[in-house]
């Protein structure tokens, strides 16, 4: 089995603060694209409903170490910038789903 890991996170985006919440969220992912041990790097659009739109972003990582050094490297990004997540979050009425995956298998069939 792999040690690759999936960072995904879910965000509900309300209308009047997407572009600004988009932009928000550029400067850290152009961060992990030059980070060793990151693999893709997408961001998803949903469908726009009831006044919002749901984006997912999925970064994968070769491994524990390199999503460990790439969290020391956006904690450093955003103390140097200033840059509140959880702040820009609330402020601009998103709400968010953050979360780490492995891989499991399936189990086998009887």
């Amino acid at each position: 089995m792999s040690d690759e890991l999936f960072r995904i996170d879910r965000f509900d985006v309300p209308d009047p603060a997407f572009d600004e919440f988009l932009t928000s969220l550029q400067p850290t992912h152009d961060l992990l694209r030059e980070l060793p041990g990151c693999g893709q790097n997408v961001l998803l659009e949903g469908p726009r409903e009831n006044g919002s739109t749901r984006l997912l972003t999925l970064v994968t990582w070769t491994d524990d170490a390199a999503i460990a050094a790439a969290q020391r490297a956006v904690r450093r990004l955003h103390e140097a910038t200033g840059f509140s997540p959880a702040r820009t979050v609330a402020r601009l009425g998103v709400t968010a789903d953050l979360g780490l995956y492995r891989v499991r298998p399936w189990p086998q069939a009887r």
